[in-house]
């Protein structure tokens, strides 16, 4: 069986993305137009001429690359306003926060006709700062030079698996400006469902930005489920109780959660020593055989049931509440009898004799409730031992 639960993208989708950027770029025409809102720092000290030098350097790198700069003081409330009075394509601005020789630059940069301010940021340490200021260029210059849109979102691979599930994972939706980071989040989420082996995303030009496909390779289908050493439960109650199906996608979390649903069916008869072992067995065409290996080990018995502290109520008379009882020379005829009520009443019943978790706290209950129905309101019941 093949696995692989390494992220990733195709190398075509990044090749793509790239391409688009560069190509972006070689189209721009000389002396395109940005304006640059002054810079503003929040910190233990002013410090004017390092963000003086930050400014400088990302005017100096933009300029480079073809822009026309002009700076500002204030930035307006309307920015989409102001850019188109002004024939201006981008405004872009930044917030410097210095704490514990740690600073951190936010960059903010808004294409005109785009109602999104996109947003990114750059930190290191204030011993740094050359460095930091070339890093806010670039990341500057990433910002201005337009993502491509996600036009439309596609899901291939899933042959058993529904589309929704998958499409519910993913947080990318079309109109939205291409985010790499949140396409790695998206195949994560998926892997997270458990059904795949793979995950990949490609990507392919449209007419209006790119369409990206979420391609998954579903893990083999379950052909058999079998049950091996169940002598006290059969395997038709078993393959009631678990949630396994023949024909569905293998998820390993799934076969772990039908083992311990079996441990704990196998509690509730007394059998609190039983071993599951889930095992996967290959098989051609991709499909696969889920073995659980039994060990039934040996039912609890109840030797004695007391009680104290019951000054109002004798052993007796709370014992009768009780849904547990006591394994006796008798029990055998109580364990008959209740197999005739389990015709009448399909009620579960705890079988005489034997130990069971989840019917000894419903005991104890109703001791409560019993306690507290003849107004010893405030009666408690302890953790038996």
């Amino acid at each position: 069986m093949r696995s692989s639960w390494q992220w990733k993208v195709k190398v075509f989708f990044f090749l793509l993305w790239l391409c688009g950027a560069l190509s972006a770029r070689a189209s721009l025409k000389p002396r395109l137009p940005v304006v640059l809102y002054h810079f503003t720092y929040q910190g233990p000290e002013k410090r004017t001429l390092l963000l003086h030098r930050l400014e400088e350097h990302v005017v100096d790198r933009l300029r480079a690359e073809g822009f026309r700069v002009e700076i500002r003081d204030k930035r307006p409330a309307d920015l989409e306003k102001a850019l188109t009075a002004e024939g201006l394509v981008a405004a872009v601005w930044g917030k410097v926060t210095e704490l514990g020789g740690r600073v951190s630059v936010d960059l903010f940069v808004k294409h005109r006709g785009h109602p999104e301010i996109y947003s990114t940021y750059v930190s290191g340490a204030l011993s740094d700062w050359p460095n930091l200021e070339e890093r806010a260029a670039q990341a500057l210059l990433a910002a201005l030079f337009e993502r491509p849109k996600v036009e439309a979102i596609e899901v291939a691979g899933n042959l058993l698996v529904d589309q929704e599930v998958i499409l519910k994972k993913i947080s990318t939706h079309p109109g939205e400006f291409l985010d790499p980071e949140k396409i790695r989040r998206d195949i994560k989420e998926i892997y997270k469902l458990g059904y795949f082996e793979d995950v990949e995303v490609e990507a392919r030009p449209g007419k209006e930005g790119l369409i990206l496909t979420y391609r998954v390779l579903e893990k083999p289908v379950i052909r058999e489920i079998v049950f091996e050493g169940n002598k006290a439960i059969s395997t038709s109650r078993l393959r009631k109780v678990v949630e396994l199906k023949p024909l569905s996608v293998l998820n390993l979390k799934e076969v772990d959660r039908a083992a311990e649903i079996i441990r704990e069916v196998y509690q509730q008869k007394g059998y609190y020593h039983t071993r599951v072992i889930p095992e996967v067995k290959t098989l051609s065409g991709r499909r696969v055989k889920v073995v659980f290996h039994i060990k039934e080990g040996h039912k609890l018995y109840i030797k004695k049931i007391s009680f104290t502290g019951n000054r109002a109520f004798s052993d007796k008379k709370l014992k009768k509440l009780l849904t547990l009882s006591e394994k006796t020379s008798f029990t055998w005829i109580k364990k008959a009898t209740q197999t005739v009520k389990g015709f009448i009443s399909p009620e579960p019943a705890a079988e005489p004799g034997v130990y069971s978790r989840p019917f000894l706290y419903r005991d104890l209950q109703r001791i409560e409730d019993f306690y507290q129905n003849h107004g010893f309101l405030e009666a408690r019941v302890g953790e038996p031992q």
